[in-house]
C-alpha cells in the first residue's frame, strides 16, 4: 500500500474534493428521496368492513361510521357513485310495530342530539333517478369518522351528510366519488369526504380499490376498500385499463362483450344477444341488462319474472335445482365491444342467491330472487354489488381511468397495499412497488462511490508509470576508470574492445547530457592551471602542484571525468576519487610528451573521442613513440623555457638547430608550463609575471623569442633551465 499513499498525497486537492462530494451527493439525494417519500406521500388506507351481512335485498357487507358528536355509530353500504355520506334517520322506523328496524337498516341517527351539527336544508337525494329510485333528505355538516373506536380511523369535520327516511334506499352509504356538491350555487361547493382526506394528508391520491366481499366463499369473505390505493393479494392482474366515460354522472363504464353459461349439460349457452356498455355502480344490488338478454336468462335457469315486483322471484324447488346445477356465469368485459384486452368475470350460481325482505318493493314475506333486473333503456344498464363480489374494481379519479380484475379466492393471502400516487408523481409500477430502503441506498451508494475512486487512483498510477517509463531517469556514473582506445582504424567501424570509449560530446536535448555540456563549459572555462591544489606550508608557489597522473599508455586520466551531477530525483549522489587527468612529472632521464601529444590527451580528457573518427590525414587516436628522428627534448639539459625579462629586453638570443622555437599560448588554451627553479630572471624586486607557453615544431636557424620580447636560452648558457 505504499504506493497508494505516495499517490495519494501527489493527488490535486480539487480532485479530492470532487470525490468527497459524490461520494456524499448519492447519499443525500436518498435521504431527500427517502424524506419526501415518507412525509409528502402517506401510505393508503384500508378501511376495515364490519363483520355485518345487511340489507333487505342481499344480504351485503357493510361498513361501520361514526357521525356526530358524540358519536353515533351507523352501518353503510359503499357507492361508486355518491359523493355523500348517506344515513337512515330516526323516523325512518315505526318502531312500535317493527322494532327490528333500526337494525336492520344498520341503526339511525339523531342529528339533534349531535353537537357539531350544522343544518343546510332540505334536498333531493339525486342519484339513482335513472333506475326509479327517489327520496329527499336533510342535509347538513357533521363530523363523520370511519370504522369503530380503536381502529384508529380517520374523523373529518364539516362533511356532508344526508339524512333519509325513505325507504328506496334501505341502508345508507359512504360515497367514494371525490366530486363536491352544490346546494345553491356552483360556487357554494362542499368538498367530498375523500378529497378532505387526501387535502390533509391522510391518502396518496383521490383513487380506491375495491370488491364487496361474498358470504357464500369459504367461511365467507369479507369485502375490502383500500382508500388511495389497492390491495394486490384481492384480484388477479390484468392489462385492462379503461377510461372514465365523459359523463360525469357515470363515469365507469365497461363493455360487456359476452355473457355464457356453463353446465354439466351446456358446454357454453350464450346469454347476451349483442354487446352493451353499462355502468359499475355499487350503490344498488342487482345487475340492469336488456330485455332481451332476461328472455335468455329465463330460459337458461327456469326463470319467471314477478310483475308486482318486478323481481325473478325462485322458489324453493326451483332454488334447489339450480344450486345443484352449480352453473357458472361468464361476463366478459372490456374496454370495447370488440377486441382489446378482456377479462371474464366467472360467477358461480350461489353469488346469484339472494333474498328479498319486507318491505323491499312492497314484499310482505320473504322470498328467494335471483338478481336480475329489466332495463327499458340504455340508461339504466348497470352492474350492481352483485358484479363486485367476483370482480375487483380500481378507480383513479386523478388520471380518470379505472380497471376491472377477477378476484382472488387463494384462502389466507395477506394483505398488500399499494399506494396510488398523485397525478405528475413519478412512482415505481405495481411489480416494483417494494421500495428499497434508506439502509440499502446508502449501501449501494458508499459502494459505488468506492469504486469509482479506486478506478480514479488505478488510472493515475498507470499513468505515472506510463510517464516513468518513456522518462527513465539517469543513471549514476561508473566508478571504474574510463579508457581511452589507443588503436586506430581504417573504417567507419567502431572499435571491437569492450572497454568505454568517452563520446565526443554533442549538444542533444536530455537533461543528463545538458549536465554534461554545464559540466564542459565549467571545465574549459577554468584552465588546469588556475585549478591548483593547495600548496603544501613553505613550498614555492612556482612550482605548480598537479593531483594528475599518467597512465601507463600515456593517456591522462582527469578526476572529474566522467562525472555528472543527477539531481532528477533529489537523491545526492557518492562522488568517488578517480585518478589525475594531468601528466605525471617526468623523471630525470625520461622523455616529455610533444605539443601535439600533449594537445590530444588534452582533448581525450575534456572533450571526449568521437567513437566514429574520420580516416583523414593525420587525424588518429594513436600516440606516437618517441624515435630517433625526433627533435624535441629529451633531457632536462636540452629543454628550454623562454622567460621575459625586462632587463634584457633589447637583446635577441639563439637557439641551436633543431630545437624548438617557444610561442605564447592563447587564452582559451590551457596547457600548464613548468618553471625551472633556477636562472629566472625578472623585474627589480620581484618576478616578471607568469605566461602560458605551448611546443611548436623546431625550424633551423630562427631565434626562439619569449612572450615577454627576451632572449630565448638554452640549456647550456646560464644554467640548466627547465
Amino acid at each position: 500500500m505504499r504506493w497508494f499513499y505516495r499517490l495519494a498525497f501527489r493527488v490535486p486537492s480539487s480532485l479530492l474534493i470532487a470525490v468527497v462530494l459524490q461520494s456524499l451527493l448519492p447519499l443525500s439525494l436518498a435521504s431527500s428521496l427517502e424524506r419526501r417519500n415518507s412525509t409528502v406521500i402517506p401510505a393508503p388506507y384500508s378501511f376495515t368492513p364490519a363483520q355485518n351481512w345487511d340489507g333487505n335485498d342481499g344480504p351485503w357487507n357493510s361498513y361501520w361510521l361514526r357521525v356526530g358528536s358524540p358519536s353515533q355509530y351507523v352501518r353503510v353500504m359503499i357507492s361508486t357513485a355518491s359523493q355523500q355520506t348517506w344515513v337512515v334517520a330516526q323516523e325512518g322506523c315505526l318502531w312500535d310495530i317493527f322494532p327490528e328496524c333500526g337494525d336492520w337498516r344498520g341503526q339511525v341517527f339523531n342529528y339533534s342530539k349531535s353537537s357539531t351539527w350544522d343544518e343546510i336544508g332540505q334536498y333531493s337525494l339525486w342519484i339513482e333517478q335513472n333506475l326509479g329510485y327517489n327520496g329527499g333528505a336533510m342535509y347538513g355538516y357533521d363530523t363523520v369518522a370511519l370504522g369503530v373506536d380503536g381502529e384508529g380511523g380517520p374523523a373529518m369535520t364539516n362533511q356532508t351528510v344526508g339524512v333519509f327516511a325513505g325507504e328506496d334506499f334501505y341502508m345508507g352509504h359512504f360515497g367514494l366519488h371525490p366530486k363536491p356538491t352544490n346546494f345553491s350555487a356552483y360556487d357554494d361547493r362542499s368538498a367530498s369526504y375523500m378529497s378532505t382526506l387526501k387535502d390533509q394528508g391522510v391518502i396518496p391520491s383521490l383513487s380506491y380499490g375495491y370488491t364487496g366481499g361474498a358470504q357464500y366463499r369459504f367461511r365467507s369473505v369479507l369485502s375490502s376498500l383500500t382508500l388511495g390505493g389497492y390491495d394486490t393479494s384481492r384480484f388477479i392482474a390484468n392489462p385492462l385499463s379503461i377510461p372514465f366515460a365523459p359523463d360525469n354522472e357515470r363515469e365507469l363504464v365497461v363493455a360487456i362483450q359476452a355473457i355464457s353459461m356453463t353446465d354439466s349439460t351446456n358446454p357454453r349457452l350464450s346469454l347476451l344477444p349483442t354487446p352493451i356498455y353499462s355502468l359499475i355502480d355499487s350503490t344498488v344490488s342487482q345487475i340492469w341488462l336488456p330485455l332481451s338478454a332476461c328472455r335468455m336468462f329465463e330460459s337458461a335457469f327456469g326463470l319467471t319474472y314477478d310483475n308486482a315486483t318486478d323481481l325473478y322471484l325462485v322458489p324453493s324447488e326451483l332454488r334447489d335445482k339450480l344450486l345443484a346445477q352449480n352453473a357458472n356465469i361468464t361476463f366478459t368485459v372490456a374496454g370495447g365491444k370488440s377486441g382489446g384486452p378482456a377479462v371474464d368475470i366467472v360467477f358461480p350460481y350461489a353469488a346469484f342467491d339472494k333474498t328479498a325482505k319486507s318491505p323491499y318493493r312492497g314484499m310482505t314475506s320473504q322470498s328467494y330472487y335471483f338478481p336480475l333486473r329489466r332495463a327499458q333503456n340504455e340508461t339504466q344498464y348497470t352492474l350492481g354489488r352483485t358484479f363486485l363480489q367476483e370482480s375487483y374494481l380500481i378507480v383513479d379519479h386523478e388520471r380518470m381511468n379505472f380497471s376491472v380484475s377477477a378476484v382472488n379466492w387463494t384462502d389466507g393471502s395477506p394483505a398488500h397495499l399499494v399506494p396510488i400516487f398523485p397525478d405528475g408523481f413519478e412512482h415505481p409500477s405495481p411489480s416494483k412497488s417494494s421500495s428499497l430502503t434508506g439502509g440499502t441506498i446508502a449501501g449501494i451508494a458508499i459502494g459505488i462511490t468506492a469504486l469509482v475512486g479506486l478506478l480514479i487512483f488505478a488510472f493515475l498510477f498507470y499513468r505515472r508509470r506510463q510517464r516513468a517509463s518513456k522518462h527513465p531517469l539517469p543513471r549514476a556514473p561508473s566508478a571504474t576508470p574510463t579508457k581511452l582506445s589507443t588503436t586506430s582504424t581504417d573504417n567507419d567501424d567502431p572499435p571491437a574492445t569492450t572497454d568505454l570509449v568517452i563520446p565526443k560530446a554533442e549538444l542533444d536535448a536530455t537533461s543528463a547530457s545538458a549536465t554534461r555540456r554545464a559540466e564542459k563549459s565549467r571545465a574549459d572555462f577554468y584552465a588546469p592551471s588556475d585549478l591548483q591544489s593547495p600548496r603544501p606550508h613553505g613550498s614555492d608557489p612556482h612550482t605548480p602542484i598537479s593531483d594528475g597522473t599518467m597512465s601507463g599508455a600515456g593517456t591522462l586520466i582527469g578526476s572529474d571525468a566522467g562525472m555528472v551531477l543527477v539531481e532528477a530525483d533529489g537523491k545526492e549522489r557518492a562522488i568517488y576519487e578517480m585518478p589525475g587527468d594531468l601528466p605525471t612529472l617526468n623523471e630525470a632521464d625520461g622523455r616529455g610528451l610533444s605539443e601535439k601529444e600533449a594537445m590530444m590527451a588534452r582533448e581525450r580528457v575534456y572533450n571526449g573521442v568521437d567513437p566514429n573518427p574520420a580516416s583523414a590525414e593525420g587525424d588518429t587516436a594513436t600516440l606516437r613513440s618517441p624515435t630517433s628522428g625526433d627533435v624535441s627534448p629529451t633531457s632536462p639539459t636540452q629543454r628550454s623555457v623562454g622567460s621575459g625579462r625586462s632587463g634584457r629586453s633589447g637583446r635577441s638570443g639563439r637557439s641551436r638547430r633543431g630545437e624548438r622555437r617557444l610561442r605564447a599560448v592563447e587564452p582559451g588554451e590551457v596547457m600548464p608550463a613548468r618553471r625551472g627553479t633556477e636562472g629566472n630572471h625578472g623585474h627589480a624586486g620581484g618576478q616578471s609575471p607568469r605566461r602560458k607557453f605551448s611546443w611548436e615544431e623546431p625550424v633551423d636557424g630562427e631565434v626562439g623569442r619569449g612572450s615577454g620580447g627576451g632572449e630565448t636560452r638554452t640549456g647550456g648558457d646560464e644554467g640548466g633551465w627547465i
